[in-house]
């Protein structure tokens, strides 16, 4: 959780107040796209982010972190 960017700090890391369900990182908010790319992109735009694999073709493909961020941007 440390490793995460938190717009909204967490209050709780773990809640079990409610078997069998469990709440995480309670309170807690966060930009998956900002931690997943957004935050590299600044610092190491050129370094391979995600390799694709299609469970179809078993065609591969890379994207580094300004072409995930492109791609990303090109469907939002």
């Amino acid at each position: 959780a440390r490793r995460i960017d938190w717009q909204t700090p967490f209050t709780q890391t773990l809640d079990h107040s409610n078997p069998p369900f469990a709440r995480w990182f309670c309170e807690g908010r966060t930009n998956l796209c900002h931690n997943a790319i957004d935050r590299w992109l600044e610092k190491q735009p050129e370094a391979l982010a995600m390799i694709a694999v299609s469970s179809e073709t078993e065609e591969e493909r890379t994207f580094t972190f300004r072409q995930l961020h492109d791609e990303v941007n090109a469907v939002a």
